[in-house]
């Protein structure tokens, strides 16, 4: 559908295009200018019309109302040659070339710069872009450091309170001892090795506690660890 509506569309200018060279050919003619050279006086004042059309829809602000001036006043000038050729003037016919030529070149600088600048814009929104996109993956690492280092202090904490843990049960009370009533049958088989070391840890500072314990432990049957208290 969109192809047969541009196929109308370049076909309905193409035909009005020749219809208007033909009469703007006449016109040229008839103004003195020859032949040669009036050939391309209808695509001269055609084209300006496109070209005018063309960077009124391509610039803004007051360069779009300046286009549509200049538009307007070579359509109105086509409009007059085709309504009533023999009212234009002749030199009015043959200094439309040389009003052309400056307005199509200011044109042209207009559409040159609008292109420039929106190349600079373009250009200064992909930075932008990019510096937002950098901004954000920054923040998510900031983030997930604040993430680790909370993870990190609850793990310290968790070791604190297992280290405060151990240290309790290691450090718990051990019941007073009467070494001149404790005998070795008197624990039991299977905690003789642990109360005992236990208990010498606490009573090892004396020498008759070494000396007492030792002997314990070769009752025992643990000789070696009497190198602990000796």
């Amino acid at each position: 559908m969109e192809r047969k509506i541009m196929g109308g569309i370049i076909a309905l200018t193409l035909g009005s295009f020749a219809i208007s060279y033909e009469q703007l050919y006449h016109v040229a003619v008839a103004a003195g200018i020859p032949w040669f050279m009036a050939i391309i006086y209808g695509f001269l004042t055609e084209g300006f019309i496109t070209i005018a059309t063309m960077a009124a829809v391509t610039l803004s602000g007051w360069a779009r109302a300046y286009a549509w001036l200049v538009m307007a006043a070579a359509f109105g000038y086509s409009l007059w040659a085709n309504a009533d050729p023999g009212s234009l003037p002749s030199p009015v016919v043959r200094g439309v070339p040389v009003v052309a030529v400056p307005l199509a070149v200011h044109l042209g600088l207009l559409m040159h710069e609008a292109h420039a600048a929106r190349k600079v814009a373009a250009a200064a929104k992909k930075e932008a872009d990019r510096v937002n996109a950098v901004e954000a993956r920054e923040a998510q690492v900031a983030q997930r450091i604040r993430e680790v280092e909370a993870y990190a202090l609850e793990v310290e904490a968790r070791a604190a309170q297992v280290e405060r843990n151990a240290s309790e049960v290691a450090n718990a009370a051990v019941a007073p001892v009467d070494f001149s009533t404790v005998s070795v049958d008197d624990i039991p088989e299977e905690s003789r090795e642990v109360l005992a070391a236990r208990i010498m840890a606490r009573v090892a500072s004396t020498p008759q506690a070494r000396s007492y314990w030792a002997k314990k432990l070769r009752e025992l049957g643990k000789p070696s660890l009497t190198v602990a208290i000796a």
